[in-house]
């Protein structure tokens, strides 16, 4: 037998058990045949969603920036301007 064969027999057997001990409450619900319905979000709800993800990436901006500022002063400019 082939290592790809191997190889591929291995996948399939962890693929199996995954999906035995990983199967959540929804897909096992959907594998029964009951249909999944998610409730609509009112007009709050998105609103708040929005602010929260806009300041979340505010914060990453800002923890990026504060990143790049710290390297530019440990490493010094000429150090990013050499020429090779």
């Amino acid at each position: 037998m082939g290592l790809s064969r191997r190889l591929a027999l291995v996948l399939a057997g962890w693929v199996a058990v995954a999906s035995v001990y990983f199967v959540t409450p929804a897909a096992a619900q959907a594998q029964r045949g009951a249909s999944i319905t998610a409730p609509n979000p009112g007009e709050q709800t998105v609103s708040d969603a929005y602010l929260y993800l806009l300041g979340r990436v505010l914060v990453i901006r800002q923890e990026h920036a504060d990143l790049i500022c710290q390297m530019v002063q440990t490493l010094g400019r000429s150090a990013l301007h050499r020429r090779a």
